[in-house]
């Protein structure tokens, strides 16, 4: 969750960037550089390694990392289609809309065990 917020700050400052003129771009400039602090692909491949079953899990492996380039190669075609301020906004709202989907449906990858030790830690 962490990776995936910190990913929303980048465009989320690219947004007010452009109605905000009078802001100060190192403001996005360092939303960018904390990306790197939570590498969110790493955590989604961990993540996919840990609820899946090994029969599926090279190709759940391979549909996140095709998903992922496959964004790469279309992101530059939505500038012929779109304003500059329009693909900042669809850029927002796709990985604001992925952080949503990861809280609300992503499934816990503790082990039951593991976890009821670590809420019982955290209430003590």
């Amino acid at each position: 969750m962490a990776g995936v917020f910190l990913s929303c700050l980048s465009p989320l400052c690219l947004v007010l960037l452009q109605m905000i003129p009078t802001m100060n771009p190192c403001w996005y400039y360092a939303a960018s550089s904390c990306t790197g602090l939570v590498n969110w692909t790493a955590v989604a491949l961990s993540s996919l390694s840990d609820v899946m079953p090994p029969a599926w899990r090279a190709a759940s492996f391979g549909r996140l990392l095709a998903g992922l380039y496959m964004g790469f190669a279309v992101a530059p075609t939505l500038a012929l289609f779109f304003t500059h301020f329009q693909v900042s906004l669809v850029a927002f709202s796709l990985v604001f809309v992925g952080f949503l989907n990861i809280i609300f449906s992503f499934p816990e990858t503790l082990p039951p065990e593991t976890a009821m030790e670590a809420a019982e830690f955290r209430s003590a």
